[in-house]
């Protein structure tokens, strides 16, 4: 079944669109807020996308305010969180341009709101990383010690995204959740210059040190989640750190040269942007040694591998190669179909089905 393209001309801003719409039910977006916008914006035109996005965002802000003037917390919060990423989806396209910089702290002064109105508040996170630090946030699922999962971003999230992700599924399942901007991510790339790097297990030990050091998680129940690129820097960090009990990867990532830069050109400048490559034999270059050739082999954990059969971003023979080579006991290889939909990248096209799915997947086994 053919995805919803909203610009059928256009597939790359039509996908960011269906991002958006299945973020919605998680509390991203409402999808009349998001139609009110995008049928302003020719297809292609990112100078428009920008501009209605971010008067939306401005639009929505406003209303939160309003709202909890009047004391109406849910409902600012609900604005506050739907505000911040209108502004992050104004960005997205804004490469090189400084309204990028500008645009996402509004997404993360939005965001930083509605972490205030939850109960309990979300906490910030700061992971001691190489002098820099990385931020994000800590959500409890409640009182007590109790396990918990480390979700962990691709090459275009930001932490707060992540939230509006199915961040609440790991919560209803008695799992803490922490989610960080790890470098080449969010405010790690936009405000402190930490780019991408191959050897990811080394942000995300960090990130693993900074949960199992807090008293309310049982450390040894911890389960780890890698959307998209995240699907490499799981299995990076599995086969060096046995702390991980289980693992889903949200998108199988093997081999970024070839199963991502060239098999879908459209990311290409993004690429660059969070690998700080200065063209593209630079980005070439840099993308080598990005494959989980021989890696593999060292991951003992339970691993689900989760793919779209059509996945047009990541090739979806990455996530095959990553089942046959995974040398843990306990693997399972769902890819998702036009028949179960779900079958593009990372199931944004059945996001609902293919979060609870997976989430549920993990809590049995951490």
């Amino acid at each position: 079944m053919p995805v919803f393209q909203f610009w059928p001309s256009d597939w790359t801003m039509s996908w960011q669109f269906i991002r958006l719409v299945s973020e919605a039910h998680y509390g991203g977006g409402d999808f009349h807020e998001l139609h009110s916008a995008a049928r302003n914006i020719p297809a292609g035109d990112t100078e428009a996308w920008h501009r209605e996005f971010y008067q939306l965002g401005e639009r929505v802000a406003r209303h939160a305010e309003a709202e909890l003037a009047r004391g109406h917390r849910l409902t600012a919060r609900a604005a506050h969180l739907r505000a911040s990423h209108y502004f992050r989806t104004a960005e997205f396209f804004q490469l090189g341009d400084p309204r990028k910089i500008r645009t996402y702290k509004r997404s993360a002064a939005e965001f930083e709101k509605a972490a205030a109105l939850f109960d309990p508040p979300f906490e910030r996170a700061e992971v001691p990383y190489e002098g820099a630090g990385l931020p994000g946030w800590f959500m409890k699922a409640g009182p007590g010690r109790r396990p918990a999962c480390l979700l962990v971003g691709g090459a275009d999230t930001t932490a707060e995204e992540l939230w509006v992700l199915g961040g609440r599924e790991v919560l209803d399942r008695g799992m803490h959740l922490l989610i960080v901007d790890g470098p080449g991510q969010g405010a790690a790339v936009r405000l402190r210059n930490l780019y991408m790097r191959p050897d990811y297990e080394v942000p995300v030990i960090a990130m693993l040190d900074w949960l199992c050091a807090r008293p309310e998680v049982d450390a040894s129940r911890i389960g780890l989640v890698g959307r998209s690129a995240g699907g490499y820097f799981g299995p990076k960090t599995a086969a060096v750190d046995r702390r991980i009990k289980a693992m889903a990867l949200w998108g199988a990532c093997y081999d970024w040269l070839n199963d991502v830069y060239d098999y879908f050109p459209p990311i290409q400048r993004q690429f660059h942007y969070i690998l700080g490559a200065k063209d593209d034999a630079d980005c070439r270059a840099k993308l080598a040694p990005y494959t989980l050739d021989g890696v593999l082999a060292r991951v003992r954990c339970p691993t689900l591998v989760s793919h779209g059969e059509q996945d047009r971003i990541v090739r979806p023979e990455s996530a095959r190669r990553t089942y046959r080579e995974l040398a843990s006991a306990e693997k399972e290889l769902k890819m998702w179909t036009p028949e179960t939909l779900g079958e593009n990248h990372c199931q944004n096209d059945n996001t609902l089905n293919a979060v609870r799915f997976m989430y549920d997947w993990l809590a049995d086994r951490v």
